[in-house]
């Protein structure tokens, strides 16, 4: 019974102070869990190690789970596409730490090019020198051509170069991300603060630049000051044309540029180096005409005296048109029509009515070909080879008609026949004399 009581008395004691001491060591072990759940990634980890193809590796981190061997939740599993599960990786915050510093470095750059910059005076004013600016077309598509208000449009990527020392700056080059940056794409609001020259078209109508879904324009900067602008325009201009031998004729539609309020001696125009400053991108297919040769030039032009000598550049595009179509339509029917009106000659000339029916539809058939054919051309003065043909039809019907006229007035005298009311007024007055005998 002692030893009873004895053991009874020391549980209870045991047992009193392991309630006391059970919630601090709970609450011990809760914060140390917790801390090892949001330990950050080692520093040890470089991009040096996932150059080891199929090699997949785990971040140590510490953790108070020793036994099991289940995958804790707070380890992360680093391969060598820097596929991360549960946080980034230090590639990636290296990438955007390196695309911040770039993109803070182009800020600079254009912060102090722009710091003194007059975007009024145009480059080389100070040193008295003439500003070359130089000019590329790419053409995407031409069409339509109109006869009736003789012009033309096309769609094309007009670019212009020049030299701005300006704006250049020091390039970034030989550092340790084998980062190189040459030249800046900027956005097109910086065309507001930069100079560029004044191009308009000397012979340009209704031209306008393509604004779907922004702005079609490009500009780029290079490290010494050269300058790249390009825009997208459909540009409609005037294409005066000679129509005497329309519809097997050659037209040349020129396109001439300069700029509108430089002298030559203070803007020059040249075309860009190389075989073709006027391309095409792919082969142009227009409904009336073919493309045959391109033509370029550069010249002054004078506007007057008292303006002064403007540097200008031209390109002549020499079109042939299709004939097809009016072979068709024009000529093969009037062929028809012509051959038509002679079966007149081997009907009996008895049959007036028919050889004279015959003879005004082939006429009234040309005169309505003839306005169709006209309907679509300016109102020259002069007769086209069209009209020509049309011309010459019409004479070979009226002559068909003339012949039957004459065939049948000669042989009707050469019979004896009367013409009019000659034999109907003799009969009258024959039965009259019967009658009063």
């Amino acid at each position: 019974r002692w030893l009873y009581l004895v053991k009874s008395s020391l549980f209870k004691t045991f047992q009193k102070k392991m309630k006391q001491l059970y919630i601090p060591s709970c609450l011990l072990l809760f914060l140390i869990r917790c801390s090892t759940t949001f330990q950050p990634l080692a520093k040890n980890v470089s991009f040096d190690d996932w150059e080891v193809p199929g090699e997949v590796q785990i971040v140590p981190m510490i953790s108070m789970n020793r036994k099991a061997p289940a995958v804790d939740p707070t380890v992360v599993f680093l391969d060598k596409d820097s596929k991360l599960s549960g946080t980034r990786s230090s590639r990636e915050v290296g990438e955007e730490s390196l695309s911040k510093a770039v993109s803070e470095n182009i800020t600079r750059i254009l912060e102090d090019l722009l710091k003194d910059y007059d975007k009024t005076e145009r480059p080389s004013y100070k040193e008295g020198g003439t500003t070359q600016v130089k000019v590329n077309i790419l053409i995407r598509s031409m069409g339509p051509i109109s006869e009736m208000k003789m012009y033309y449009s096309m769609d094309c990527y007009f670019r212009q170069y020049w030299r701005d020392k300006r704006l250049s700056f020091k390039g970034l080059k030989n550092n340790a991300n084998n980062l190189i940056i040459n030249q800046l794409s900027l956005n097109v609001a910086m065309l507001e603060k930069i100079w560029k020259p004044d191009t308009y078209f000397h012979n340009g109508l209704d031209s306008y630049l393509h604004k779907i879904t922004r702005p079609n324009k490009l500009l780029r900067i290079s490290e010494n000051g050269d300058i790249t602008y390009s825009i997208r325009l459909t540009v409609k201009a005037k294409c005066p044309m000679i129509l005497r031998n329309f519809p097997m004729d050659q037209q040349t539609c020129p396109l001439i540029l300069g700029s509108f309020a430089y002298t030559a001696d203070e803007v020059q125009y040249k075309w860009l180096g190389g075989s073709t400053p006027v391309g095409y991108e792919g082969e142009l297919h227009l409904s009336q005409f073919d493309l045959q040769e391109t033509y370029f030039r550069e010249l002054n032009f004078t506007r007057s005296e008292s303006v002064g000598t403007f540097s200008v550049l031209q390109v002549v595009f020499l079109l042939q048109r299709h004939t097809g179509y009016f072979l068709i339509q024009v000529y093969l029917p009037c062929a028809l029509i012509v051959v038509l009106s002679w079966v007149g000659f081997w009907l009996n000339r008895e049959a007036t009515s028919d050889r004279v029916t015959l003879g005004v539809t082939a006429v009234l058939t040309l005169s309505a070909i003839s306005m169709d054919s006209r309907s679509d051309l300016p109102k020259v003065h002069y007769a086209t080879a069209l009209d020509w043909f049309i011309i010459c039809s019409f004479l070979y019907c009226i002559a068909s008609i003339l012949e039957f006229a004459g065939v049948h007035y000669f042989t009707k005298v050469g019979s004896g026949e009367s013409f009019g009311n000659d034999g109907i007024e003799s009969d009258i007055f024959v039965d009259d004399d019967d009658d009063d005998d």
